[in-house]
């Protein structure tokens, strides 16, 4: 079904937060409502719940902060005419196929003066109960307190209040000792040199070795040491060693306690907000290039990654060239090892995951293996079965491999043929009678192979080139 025609059509219904809305302690920015789907005359009713676990955010002026919630979609699935509807959890199923197409959620603040919406995006990943997580992106723009609405057209779903705080100057904000970042509240803890992990907090928390550790002078020179720093809200800052806060940039950052027999680099790249926090998971530039910022609280919290990295269920390519692409997720075709994949390039909420099966690329089909045999995504050539019929991909790198064949191919001194029709059989190795270019050819009805200087099991003469005589 093509739920990029749809047309949707907002119902003026807004359910009890209350009654509708999971249990918790903060409910402001949690609730459900309705809405209604309309393709080829069909009506179809979907509901939206949204929960969080904040009401309140504070950011300074000019900074942005991020609200993330949860947003579970059901749809109707009660017989046309009943009277209440049946929901069914939809969320897995429908949304990365179809409701991602073509459904958008809006916020706006009720005062533009003191707060703008600057995005509400998917982040790509899900919780564990496979429920999709978004975010509201918001630019502080004066002081002042206002309410941020979460929109379903034209319906109302939730709301969180921001507080919009005057910018702190530089030459007013309190050193924190030797080092530490002016944007670090006094419960956070500093150190410098090796990652701390999430799950530190509070003084104390940093085990990592003393501020500013002298870089070795085989790392390049962009590498920084400095001191870390975690606030009450949990992020995590930087400070290198000339005392400059790390914001709104990329920082190579030196790690003396690494350990290289577990992996672990000497430095690795962080990315820091406007705000000069730490992010992880995925994060977009303003070059449209997407990254993998390592949210596993392993020693390497926040890192850059490179290579494969699986997410929701997704696996994706990170590129660990360094040629200005590293870390870049990748899309299209990639050769990874030897063997060819194939990164989805559609912004359909999940651009840049490994494909499998068959995918088409221009006007050429190529099939990718599904197994979970440690070939899944490869790009497969020769012969496959492909559930009751067999295809072959082309083996020969000529610029052609992996394509579908078609037409006539001459395999191990044999003769196929595969199907060139556009009628759902393209591709198909082909059996028994055939006509083919007006001339009638017999293919073995298990191997497929042209039978030539041979009689055919009803009893039909085939020549040496394989057709019919008599």
């Amino acid at each position: 079904m093509k739920l990029k025609r749809a047309v949707k059509e907002c119902l003026a219904i807004l359910l009890s937060m209350a009654l509708l809305a999971p249990a918790m302690s903060l409910t402001s920015l949690a609730g459900s409502v309705i809405f209604k789907e309309v393709l080829d005359g069909r009506e179809r009713l979907w509901k939206m719940d949204l929960d969080a676990e904040t009401n309140a955010v504070t950011v300074e002026e000019g900074d942005t902060v991020e609200v993330r919630f949860m947003a579970t979609f059901y749809i109707d699935t009660s017989t046309p005419g009943d009277a209440a509807a049946s929901w069914s959890n939809a969320t897995r199923d429908y949304w990365e196929t179809d409701l991602n197409a073509w459904h958008k959620m809006y916020a706006e603040a009720q005062d533009a003066n003191i707060a703008e919406v600057v995005d509400v995006v998917w982040t790509g990943e899900w919780t564990q109960e496979n429920t999709p997580v978004f975010k509201v992106i918001v630019r502080g723009i004066s002081a002042g307190t206002t309410r941020i609405e979460l929109l379903e057209g034209d319906q109302k779903a939730a709301s969180f209040e921001v507080t919009v705080t005057e910018k702190i100057k530089e030459s007013e904000s309190s050193s924190g000792g030797s080092g530490s970042s002016s944007g670090s509240s006094s419960g956070g803890s500093s150190g410098g040199g090796q990652r701390p992990s999430s799950g530190s907090s509070g003084t104390g928390g940093n085990t990592a070795a003393a501020a500013d550790a002298a870089i070795p002078e085989d790392l390049p020179e962009y590498v920084v040491s400095g001191n870390w720093s975690q606030s009450e809200d949990g992020n995590w800052r930087f400070v290198d060693s000339n005392g400059n806060a790390c914001a709104n940039r990329w920082a190579a950052i030196y790690n003396p306690n690494a350990d290289p027999a577990s992996g672990q680099s000497d430095y690795d790249w962080y990315w820091f907000d406007e705000a000069g926090n730490m992010l992880t998971g995925w994060h977009l530039d303003a070059d449209g290039n997407y990254y993998y910022l390592n949210p596993v609280s392993d020693g390497t919290l926040g890192k850059m990654m490179t290579g494969w990295i699986q997410d929701g269920g997704e696996w994706y390519y990170l590129s660990p060239e360094s040629d200005g692409a590293r870390g870049h997720m990748v899309t299209g075709w990639a050769q990874v090892d030897g063997q060819w994949f194939y990164l989805s390039p559609v912004s359909d909420g999940k651009k840049g995951h490994m494909m499998t099966g068959w995918i088409q690329d221009g006007d050429q089909w190529y099939y990718l293996s599904p197994e979970s045999d440690g070939t899944k995504g490869h790009m497969v050539t020769g012969w496959v079965q492909d559930g009751d019929q067999w295809y072959y991909l082309s083996p020969e790198s000529d610029g052609t491999k992996g394509h579908m064949v078609t037409g006539w191919v001459q395999i191990s001194g044999s003769w196929y043929y595969l199907s060139p029709l556009s009628d759902g059989s393209k591709g198909h190795m082909v059996t028994g009678w055939q006509p083919i270019g007006g001339v009638w050819y017999y293919f073995d009805a298990v191997s497929g192979h042209m039978l030539n200087n041979a009689l055919t099991p009803d009893g039909y003469w085939v020549g040496a080139d394989g057709a019919w005589v008599g």
